[in-house]
C-alpha cells in the first residue's frame, strides 16, 4: 500500500466525516479514499461492505453535490472498500464550510485562503478585476516607457508605437474598456492609494522583534522591484572588497541573482488582499516574507525541485517576465539555491509562516536553528559549536564536553566525519584533532576572526543615517591631510580607504538637495562627482589627481577641502 498523501487517505471505518475528506479532494486534485485500512497501510476490512457500496454514493452526492466511483477488494479475506473521487472545476462545500488536502491532512478553508480559492474556482483572479474610479490619468507614463524598452528581447511588438491604450489592450489589462487592479499595480502612479497593503518593507533586526532601521518601499512593481534591490544592496547589506592594483571588486553577502529571485518571487506571487511584503536583515541571515499560501498543486518539496509554475497572479507573472524580471517559469526557487550552492552557503529555506511564504538565506549552515531543523542530536550540534569557537577538538574533548564516554565519542565523531561534517588531522591516539570541513563561519571570514572593516563601516554607516537626518546642510566640513600621509598611503591600501570613503560621502550627499553643495572633488578636467560616478572610476582619478606633487584639493563652494602641500 501506498502511504497517505496528498491524493490518499486511509480510514479504518467510514463515518461522515470522511464527507471532509471526499471534499478535500475534489477542491484539489483528486485522490482515493480506502476505508477498511488502518493509518499504516494494514488491511483489517469492514463488516458492511454491500451496504457502503450504496450509502456512499448517496451521501457525497446529497452532501456535496457530486459523483463518486465506490467499489471493493479483498485482501487476505478481508474486504475494503475503495472511493475515488475527481477533481471539481467549481467549489465544493460540506456544510457550508470549504475543505482542502495539506500534504496528508484535511484542513478548513477560511479567511484570505479561503477567498483566494473561491476567486480562483470562479474563473476571474483578483488581480483581473476591474478597479473602478481610475481612468488613464492614473497611469505612469514613465513606468509604461520603461516596459516598453524592457520587454523589447521578447516583446518587440510592445516597443513600437503603441498608444497607451493599445499596449494596456495587448497586456490584457483593460476589461470592457476599463482598467483591471493588475493595470494599476504594475503601472499606477499610486498604487498604494487603492491597495494599502501593496508595498515593501525593509528592516535591519538585531533580534526577531528588534529593528535597528527600516525603509518602505511604494510605488508600482516596476519601480518597487528596482528600488527595492538597490536599497537592499546598498544600505543594508555589506560587500566584500578586494583590490588587485587598481582594480577593486565587491561581492555582495548573499548571491545577487538569489536575491533578485527572492525579491521578484515576492512581487509576483504575493496576495495583494494582504499584507505588505517583508524582507528582514540579520547578522547572520536574510528572510524574505510574502502574504498568501502556496498554491494547491505546490507542495514546499516541490520547491527544491523543477516544478510547474502555477502563479498567483498571471497577468502580472506575464508582465514581469516579458519585462526579463522573470527568467523562466518555476525556476525561480531552483535558481536560488543554485546560486547559494555556488556561492558556497547553504541551501535556502523554503517555508509556511503565517499564512505567507518565507524564504531564508543563511550564512552559516551550522546554525544552532538550522541543525536542529535538519535532525541532529544534542552532542552534534554542541560540537559543532565548540569548534567554531575553538577550531578543533580531540576525543578526549569531546567527551567533557558531552559527559560521555570513549566509545560514544568516537562512534559519535565517526559519524560527523561520515557526514562530511568535519574532517581529521594528526595521528592516531592522543594526536588526533578534528575540525569543521571547509567551514568558514560568516561568508568570507576566517573561524575566530574578528568581524571585518566593511561589517564595521556598516553598523556606523547605519549610525550615520540616523545622525545625518538632523544635520545641517550648511554646516562647513573641512578635512585636512598632511601630504607625508599620502605618500606613505599611496598604494593598495589608499584604494580600500578610498572605497571606504567614497560610500561615506554618498551617505552625505544623500541628505543635499542642493546640487552646490554635494561634496565633490575638483580637477583640472572638471568636478569627480562622489554621487554619481562609478565607485572604481573615482578612485583612478582620485588617485592619478593625488599622485601629482603639490596637490590642493577644494570644492567649488568651499565646503570641503582637501590640502596635500
Amino acid at each position: 500500500m501506498k502511504r497517505e498523501g496528498q491524493t490518499i487517505e486511509y480510514k479504518e471505518s467510514w463515518r461522515d466525516e470522511s464527507l471532509k475528506t471526499v471534499c478535500a479532494f475534489a477542491n484539489g486534485k483528486g485522490g482515493t479514499l480506502y476505508v477498511g485500512i488502518r493509518d499504516n497501510g494494514e488491511v483489517c476490512g469492514v463488516t458492511n461492505a454491500n451496504k457502503l457500496l450504496e450509502d456512499i454514493p448517496s451521501k457525497v452526492n446529497e452532501c456535496l453535490g457530486i459523483l463518486c466511483q465506490v467499489e471493493t477488494k479483498g485482501s487476505k479475506g478481508k474486504v475494503y472498500v475503495i472511493v475515488k473521487v475527481v477533481s471539481s472545476e467549481t467549489a465544493i462545500s460540506y456544510h457550508g464550510k470549504y475543505y482542502t488536502r495539506s500534504g496528508s491532512t484535511t484542513q478548513e478553508l477560511n479567511g484570505v485562503a479561503l477567498q483566494d480559492f473561491l476567486q480562483k474556482r470562479s474563473n476571474r483572479a483578483w488581480e483581473s478585476e476591474i478597479q473602478e474610479a481610475v481612468n488613464l490619468k492614473d497611469i505612469d507614463d514613465t513606468a509604461l516607457a520603461k516596459f516598453k524598452e524592457l520587454s523589447k528581447p521578447r516583446m518587440p511588438q510592445a516597443s513600437r508605437k503603441m498608444s497607451k491604450n493599445q499596449l494596456l489592450q495587448r497586456l490584457n489589462l483593460l476589461s470592457h474598456g476599463k482598467l483591471t487592479r493588475a493595470a494599476i499595480l504594475m503601472f499606477g502612479k499610486d498604487p498604494q492609494r487603492f491597495y494599502p497593503g501593496a508595498h515593501v518593507r525593509i528592516g535591519r533586526f538585531s533580534t526577531e522583534d528588534r529593528p535597528l532601521a527600516t525603509d518602505n518601499v511604494s510605488g508600482n512593481l516596476l519601480y518597487q522591484a528596482e528600488a527595492v534591490y538597490e536599497l537592499l544592496t546598498k544600505k543594508y547589506l555589506v560587500s566584500e572588497i578586494s583590490i588587485a592594483g587598481l582594480i577593486r571588486s565587491e561581492n555582495l553577502e548573499y548571491p545577487e541573482k538569489a536575491l533578485r529571485e527572492a525579491i521578484i518571487n515576492s512581487l509576483a506571487h504575493r496576495d495583494y488582499a494582504g499584507s505588505h511584503v517583508q524582507i528582514k536583515v540579520y547578522s547572520d541571515k536574510i528572510t524574505f516574507w510574502n502574504p498568501g499560501r502556496l498554491p494547491i498543486e505546490i507542495t514546499l518539496e516541490q520547491l527544491r525541485k523543477k516544478h510547474p509554475s502555477h502563479p498567483r497572479n498571471k497577468l502580472i507573472a506575464s508582465m514581469l517576465f516579458n519585462a526579463g524580471l522573470i527568467e523562466g517559469w518555476g525556476t525561480g526557487t531552483t535558481n536560488m539555491i543554485a546560486e547559494c550552492r555556488n556561492a558556497g552557503l547553504p541551501d535556502p529555506i523554503f517555508e509556511e509562516h503565517v499564512s505567507g511564504i518565507r524564504v531564508t538565506f543563511c550564512k552559516d549552515a551550522y546554525t544552532d536553528e538550522l541543525m536542529e531543523k535538519a535532525g541532529w542530536a544534542e552532542g552534534q550540534r554542541k560540537t559543532v559549536v565548540y569548534l567554531k569557537k575553538h577550531g578543533k577538538i580531540t576525543n578526549q574533548e569531546y567527551q567533557e564536553l558531552n559527559g560521555t564516554k570513549k566509545r560514544t565519542a568516537s562512534r559519535d565523531l565517526a559519524e560527523l566525519l561520515k557526514m562530511a561534517v568535519i574532517e581529521k588531522s594528526g595521528s592516531t591516539g592522543k594526536g588526533t584533532t578534528y575540525s569543521l570541513r571547509g567551514h568558514k563561519g560568516v561568508k568570507g571570514a576566517k573561524l575566530n576572526e574578528h568581524p571585518s572593516p566593511q561589517r564595521s563601516l556598516d553598523a556606523r554607516l547605519l549610525d550615520l543615517d540616523r545622525a545625518l537626518e538632523g544635520f545641517d546642510p550648511e554646516e562647513e566640513i573641512q578635512i585636512q591631510f598632511d601630504k607625508e600621509l599620502f605618500l606613505k598611503i599611496l598604494n593598495t591600501w589608499l584604494a580600500v580607504l578610498l572605497g571606504e570613503f567614497i560610500v561615506v560621502i554618498q551617505k552625505f550627499n544623500k541628505y543635499f538637495k542642493n546640487p552646490r553643495h554635494y561634496v565633490n572633488l575638483p580637477s583640472p578636467y572638471g568636478g569627480i562627482e562622489f554621487s554619481s560616478k562609478n565607485i572604481d572610476t573615482v578612485i583612478k582619478e582620485v588617485l592619478s589627481q593625488i599622485s601629482a606633487p603639490h596637490v590642493h584639493f577644494q570644492s567649488y563652494d568651499s565646503k570641503f577641502t582637501i590640502h596635500t602641500s
